[in-house]
């Protein structure tokens, strides 16, 4: 409207405004980009579906901004957008680097984790991925058992015993089977 009016020499934006409400000549709404739809139809706009947004944010890692472009508007709305559904967003750092299936699994694993079982989950996690037995989607609900195998198999079921104590059911120490 500003460039309106500033062209033809009019006295104001609302001056221009009134004159397009008058002459019935459609405008658009501030903020609203050229191409969205005017007049009364409905204007572009990011979808409500939490599955849909999910999956191209976290599984097929497009940006805000790319979402926002192919559904015709900007970064700010497909913010708005996921923070209302309640979508979690990548650290900002994260935004403008490709993320790779190797970063996704990092952000799952919990940091809590000791080295070896942390290494030994995110490698297990990937395998399972990439085998298809497990969706990225669902690896959060699917972590505690994964935890749990992680620990069995970098710790194992082993525990110390002494040299002198029977192994199994025959009787036999450790030290006897060492000597004979």
């Amino acid at each position: 409207m500003q460039q309106i009016a500033d062209h033809f020499g009019a006295r104001s934006q609302p001056h221009v405004r009134r004159l397009f409400e008058r002459l019935d000549i459609p405008s658009r709404r501030a903020g609203t980009r050229p191409g969205s739809r005017i007049g009364g139809q409905s204007r572009r706009h990011i979808p409500d579906d939490r599955n849909l947004l999910y999956d191209l944010y976290w599984n097929r890692g497009m940006t805000l901004k790319e979402i926002g472009a192919q559904f015709g508007v900007t970064v700010f709305p497909a913010q708005n957008t996921f923070r209302e559904l309640g979508i979690p967003v990548r650290p900002a750092y994260k935004r403008s680097v490709s993320i790779t299936l190797a970063h996704r699994v990092e952000m799952l694993v919990p940091r809590s984790l000791p080295a070896d079982i942390r290494a030994e989950l995110c490698q297990e996690l990937a395998i399972q991925i990439l085998a298809r037995k497990l969706k990225l989607a669902d690896a959060e609900q699917a972590m505690a058992g994964l935890i749990r195998r992680a620990f069995k198999t970098c710790r194992g079921d082993y525990r110390e015993i002494s040299i002198d104590a029977p192994l199994g059911e025959n009787g036999i120490t450790l030290a006897e089977l060492l000597e004979g």
